[in-house]
């Protein structure tokens, strides 16, 4: 076999195994309970999600990249658009620091922590454990701020983790 012959072979094998290309179409809108999905130019997709709790709503948003609807709706990167979703629903609860506590467990259990798989170093638990003894001791209001603050940081893990997918 020539030695074109054999870059020719090559090149087709590596076309053929390369990851196919996503391509959206804009303009495109799925709704999922709870949570849209709007294919954007650019091959972005838009998700927002509404969470409600007690007497707050609150939506999230986030914009995933290079992927087709199907998987977007099956992705967990969806945590991203909950977790802001939450944050937004605490800021509402204003004074009523027992249901805001109550809404950062949820943030926290509907977040949960598969952005470890993309070995992320995450040192959260030590500010969770802070807002769980602010509540134990009494001061549910001095704990919000914290618990604010573990979800953002797991938020921007699924961020840093999946970087190019997510934003």
């Amino acid at each position: 076999m020539s030695v074109f012959a054999v870059a020719t072979v090559l090149l087709a094998v590596t076309a053929c195994s390369a990851p196919p290309h996503v391509v959206v179409v804009p303009g495109q809108v799925v709704v999922d309970g709870n949570t849209t999905f709007r294919t954007k130019d650019q091959n972005r997709i838009e998700v927002t999600v509404l969470r409600a709790f007690e007497s707050a709503s609150g939506t999230g948003v986030a914009t995933f990249h290079d992927m087709d609807l199907e998987t977007a709706r099956r992705s967990p990167l969806v945590r991203v658009a909950v977790g802001r979703a939450w944050l937004d629903l605490t800021s509402h609860l204003g004074a009523e620091a027992h249901q805001a506590v109550l809404a950062c467990h949820r943030a926290l259990d509907e977040l949960g922590q598969l952005y470890l798989t993309k070995r992320v170093f995450d040192d959260s638990e030590q500010y969770l454990q802070i807002a769980e003894d602010a509540v134990a001791h009494g001061n549910e209001p001095g704990s919000i701020p914290t618990f604010e603050k573990v979800i953002r940081w797991r938020i921007a893990l699924y961020l840093r983790g999946y970087r190019g997918l997510v934003e």
